[in-house]
């Protein structure tokens, strides 16, 4: 397919947002679409994932959201001058592959989005110019503003599976909230 992948993997509003489990199935499963290259931008508490041979990692000691996260990434993979960049969310393990080869036969100038009943999700996937806007996007705007901004392709999708986040605090009070009612 010509493409490589950015799978981010850091914290949101100061917490973990993936399990090492989780985010270990999440790089098996890119690997198997068969990318030229895979970068996994990590926080510090997750930098151990250098040791994997398969992907480059990228170790952020601080980020003030998906763009900080997103930015450090497109600059490591961009040595690889790739057409397409897709980006997936370490917590966000199933990955469809009809959806990976809809977004880039899109061909975005930009950006594509899958979305699934008028909900957008992940992965997403850049061109080669879109990688490089985001790269000089100013850092106090955010993603949100990127994508109102800029010239995005919306792709629609048959399968809800681009919405599906695994969140540690999440299923851990869903369990609470089981054995409560098991109790």
């Amino acid at each position: 397919m010509g493409f490589g992948s950015i799978i981010l993997a850091g914290r949101r509003k100061g917490k973990l947002i993936v399990e090492r489990s989780v985010l270990e199935t999440t790089i098996d499963n890119v690997l198997k679409l068969e990318p030229e290259k895979v970068v996994v931008v990590v926080c510090k508490e997750l930098s151990d994932f250098r040791k994997r041979s398969d992907v480059e990692v990228v170790t952020i000691s601080e980020s003030s959201g998906i763009l900080c996260s997103l930015k450090a990434g497109i600059k490591e993979i961009a040595k690889w001058q790739l057409n397409w960049i897709l980006v997936c969310l370490g917590n966000q393990p199933i990955i469809d592959k009809e959806v990976v080869e809809k977004l880039i036969l899109s061909k975005p100038k930009i950006m594509s989005i899958p979305v699934f009943m008028g909900l957008l999700g992940h992965p997403f996937l850049f061109s080669r110019k879109g990688a490089l806007e985001i790269i000089n996007y100013p850092d106090e705007k955010t993603m949100r503003d990127f994508i109102e901004e800029k010239e995005v392709e919306f792709v629609e999708v048959d399968t809800p599976a681009i919405l599906e986040r695994i969140s540690p605090e999440e299923d851990y009070l869903l369990q609470i909230k089981k054995f409560k009612f098991m109790g």
